[in-house]
């Protein structure tokens, strides 16, 4: 878990209390790994304090080793990080092979939960 993260009241309580679905979880467990996820953030961003924990304790169940972390102030948008465009936060970029798959911008749209989301972005690759 990201110590600076974890450091934010907002940030503890969501992964803490948090439970993803445990089929889902062993469904999207080793996807995930072959994939660089990209984060963007504005801490102070209702978005992001509602999905970023859910995501982080996702990732977490998941054993995935490593995200970056990009934490930007809403005032900058439209931005450009790594050759990609951020518009809204947050921001999750799913990557392989150096070549972007899928995002995640401000919420979750097609699926109930974090972890439904990713299995079905993940099932369109």
């Amino acid at each position: 878990m990201n110590s600076e993260l974890n450091n934010l009241e907002w940030f503890k309580t969501g992964f803490e209390t948090y439970n993803p679905l445990p089929d889902t979880l062993l469904k999207i467990n080793s996807s995930l790994k072959n994939y660089i996820i990209e984060i963007v953030i504005d801490v102070n961003c209702k978005d992001v304090q509602f999905l970023i924990p859910k995501l982080f304790k996702t990732l977490h169940l998941c054993e995935v080793p490593h995200c970056a972390i990009y934490e930007i102030d809403l005032k900058n948008l439209p931005t450009t990080i790594n050759a990609k465009t951020i518009e809204k936060t947050p921001t999750i970029i799913f990557s392989k092979n150096e070549k972007e798959h899928f995002r995640i911008t401000e919420k979750i749209t097609y699926a109930s939960s974090i972890e439904k989301e990713i299995e079905m972005l993940l099932s369109q690759q």
